[in-house]
């Protein structure tokens, strides 16, 4: 019994074993099944990514057959005044789309999604009213192009062309953006360039590049045609940092009525050729006129100026070619030409601020002063090939606090009854002549009211009896010059009636040379046809004065480098 017992338990150990083998080998099939999916499961999600990223990239695409598309199919007016119709060819090859036809009086606004491969080609001529909203607007990155006869018109208020990406590049090459009524014609995050062909607002801005979308490094370059206003506004406006401003050529330029320029909320505001007031923000010329011709307008407003070439004007009555109220600002002229008629050509407000000639001309040819400075603790440069001017008054002025004023080389000349440099403020301010010619009529060629007043190279002339004295050469009120090292400074008594002379001779001049010399560093002198007055230092020079006739011509100072030609 026992044994028969025992049998079927080993029957049951052996019916277990069986089945734990059949479970575990079940098991193994299952987890072979599950990793199948698993597999499946992976290989589909990649699958499913890859098809969710090939509508991401398409998009990314050239989109010249939607645009041709949809710019064919626009309506621009339901019915009323509107005429024409806009047609497209898109060249797949070269990423363009070509925009011709004839609208007029369009009423809705024409969107264009321009991707940035792609350059919307405008010789369309296209006018309407859009009550307020832009007549053309931009969404995408690509390059919209007004080309040869191309016009875009807006007649009501609203901007005319408006871009809302800031890697969008808006190019006037031969055609022409107006704002007829109150908008700007072209507002954009983007940059703009104007090769040839008339951008013109009559009475807002031209150009704006503003807002929020704006990147950092946009641009508006301007080689030739016309940017301009009629009636008021800017021609170039921005505030935001880091703008880049380049007129190499063509005109642009701000009309307008008279303002309250003595606000100093109001600079930049209005009827400035260019208002690029952000931090960070530069203006240069190196070629072209930038000019202002309102009353009391400002050819350009901003913190960095640098002026290599070309006009820079103001021909309105009181108008300024360069005005700054920044603290910080550089004012560089290299070259070309800086002038106004009545205010300042150049004022510079701002605190910490350099004015820095190295060439070029500054003129004031009205009853102004050529240079303005009222900044506290600035810095006034002049090098060698500079020239500054003014008709009237003084060529250059300063009413700052602690500034200092370094005459390198350069031809600096005072107005009728002007001094050629002249600072009013009593508090700090050091002059130091180094080289070049400061002279003056009437006036005094250098005035100060206090601070120090050194003069180590150059020549100084004025009308007068002596060189240092109220109403001579060099005057300092609270203080004494030091004329000193290689300098000439020379005074023509002009009172004296006479303005015929012997070359050679110092009859009715007054000379001093800081003592050094023995003898008197200036005589009169003929160089060609000019006569003129002959001054030795470490440098020689001529100096021409026009209304005396010397006879016969010079005969050189023993050791100098003149001859008589």
């Amino acid at each position: 019994m026992q044994v028969k017992i025992g049998q079927p338990k080993v029957m049951q150990v052996k019916t277990g074993q069986s089945k734990v083998t059949q479970v575990i080998s079940q098991t193994k099939q299952a987890v072979s099944q599950v990793s199948k999916l698993v597999s499946i499961l992976l290989t589909v999600t990649v699958m499913f990514t890859m098809f969710v990223a090939i509508p991401q990239t398409a998009y990314a695409a050239p989109n010249e057959k939607e645009l041709v598309n949809y710019i064919r199919n626009f309506n621009p007016g339901n019915g009323g005044p509107t005429t024409g119709q806009l047609s497209a060819v898109a060249d797949t090859t070269n990423h363009t789309v070509t925009v011709s036809g004839n609208v007029t009086d369009a009423q809705y606004t024409l969107t264009l999604n321009i991707d940035a491969e792609t350059k919307v080609i405008w010789v369309a001529q296209y006018s309407g009213w859009t009550k307020g909203t832009s007549l053309l607007e931009l969404t995408g990155a690509g390059t919209f192009e007004v080309s040869r006869k191309g016009s875009v018109t807006n007649l009501g208020p609203g901007h005319t062309i408006k871009a809302t990406s800031n890697q969008s590049l808006i190019r006037i090459d031969g055609g022409t953006a107006e704002a007829a009524s109150v908008g700007n014609a072209i507002n954009t995050a983007g940059s703009v360039e104007v090769n040839k062909g008339t951008v013109t607002s009559t009475t807002a801005n031209a150009i704006v590049v503003n807002g929020s979308a704006v990147k950092f490094g946009a641009s508006v370059l301007v080689s030739g045609g016309e940017v301009k206003t009629t009636q008021s506004g800017n021609a170039i406006y921005t505030t935001e940092p880091n703008i880049k401003v380049v007129v190499s050529g063509g005109l642009v330029s701000a009309a307008g009525s008279k303002i309250n320029a003595g606000d100093m909320s109001a600079i930049g505001t209005m009827n400035c050729a260019i208002s690029a007031r952000g931090a960070g923000t530069k203006v240069s010329v190196t070629g072209g006129v930038v000019q202002s011709t309102a009353q009391q307008g400002i050819a350009i407003v901003s913190s960095y100026v640098s002026v290599s070439g070309g006009v820079v004007e103001a021909t309105g009555a009181n108008g300024s070619a360069i005005t700054t109220n920044i603290q910080g600002s550089d004012i560089l002229i290299g070259g070309g030409k800086v002038a106004s008629q009545g205010m300042p050509a150049i004022i510079v407000y701002g605190y910490y601020s350099t004015i820095e000639v190295t060439g070029g001309h500054v003129i004031n040819t009205g009853f102004g002063h050529a240079i303005l400075n009222w900044g506290d603790y600035s810095e006034i440069k002049t090098y060698c090939n500079a020239v500054i001017e003014a008709s009237k008054l003084d060529a250059i002025r300063n009413e700052g606090r602690n500034v200092e004023i370094t005459i390198v080389g350069g031809q600096i000349k005072a107005g009728l009854v002007g001094d050629a440099i002249h600072n009013n403020s009593a508090t700090g301010v050091n002059l130091n002549m180094f080289g070049g010619e400061v002279s003056a009529t009437l006036g005094h060629a250098i005035y100060s009211e206090q601070g120090h007043v050194d003069i180590y190279g150059g020549f100084l002339f004025a009308y007068g009896t002596s060189v240092i004295g109220e109403n001579q050469v060099l005057y300092v009120k609270n203080g004494y010059p030091l004329l000193v090292g290689c300098s000439a400074a020379c005074a023509w008594n002009k009172a004296a009636m006479q303005t015929t002379y012997i070359a050679g001779t110092t009859s009715h001049l007054v000379s001093d040379g800081g003592g050094i010399f023995g003898f008197q560093p200036a005589v009169w002198g003929k160089v060609g046809t000019q006569s003129g007055i002959c001054y030795y230092g470490c440098s020689e020079g001529f100096f021409p004065i026009d209304i005396v006739n010397v006879n016969p011509p010079f005969k050189p100072h023993p050791g100098s480098d003149f001859v008589s030609r």
